[in-house]
């Protein structure tokens, strides 16, 4: 119910009982129609506000989205974490598929919404267009700000660094040196 009521902006005044003339209206027995069918309805249109609620400010094209769900479906790597999260993972790490195995420890973040993986709010980019990240050759600082806006990956800081390292234009630039860091 409360991700429900987050659209709203509320302002509470109190008021004394005295003054409630119905107050006893809604706090009167509730209605018999509470079958699971209804909870689980009221329980899906809770988890679907909210995931809209969180892709909203993403700040990728749809361009973009589109191809990160094209990689996540055909991608061996995101194929396998998306199975995991659908039909649940095994209790132990090594009884997980090796192409899985990076995102155990927070196979609890991961959810699946409109053929994109996320790790919470953000959007787990495949390995194939990771490197779309560094495209406007902002340097690391800059990149990582913006990868942490709406994108995640195992080793993703790691990666950055390095592919900032090895960028000849940002190299040339000084994008490259410690300080950006």
């Amino acid at each position: 119910m409360l991700i429900r009521l987050m659209k709203f902006n509320f302002t509470l005044e109190y008021t004394k009982g005295i003054n409630l003339t119905v107050a006893d209206a809604l706090s009167g027995s509730p209605a018999n129609s509470t079958s699971i069918d209804i909870v689980q309805q009221q329980l899906e249109e809770d988890i679907e506000i909210h995931l809209v609620s969180v892709r909203s400010p993403w700040p990728a094209s749809d361009k973009f989205l589109n191809k990160i769900r094209d990689k996540t479906s055909s991608d061996v790597q995101p194929r396998c974490v998306v199975k995991y999260v659908q039909e649940g993972w095994s209790e132990f790490k090594q009884d997980v598929k090796l192409a899985a195995r990076n995102f155990f420890p927070i196979r609890d973040e991961l959810s699946y919404w409109e053929n994109i993986l996320l790790k919470g709010d953000q959007c787990v980019v495949p390995f194939a267009l990771r490197e779309k990240i560094h495209a406007g050759h902002l340097g690391v600082t800059k990149c990582k700000e913006r990868a942490r806006q709406a994108v995640w990956w195992p080793r993703i800081a790691p990666d950055i660094c390095d592919k900032v390292s090895a960028c000849h234009e940002c190299i040339k630039s000084g994008h490259h040196k410690e300080e950006n860091h």
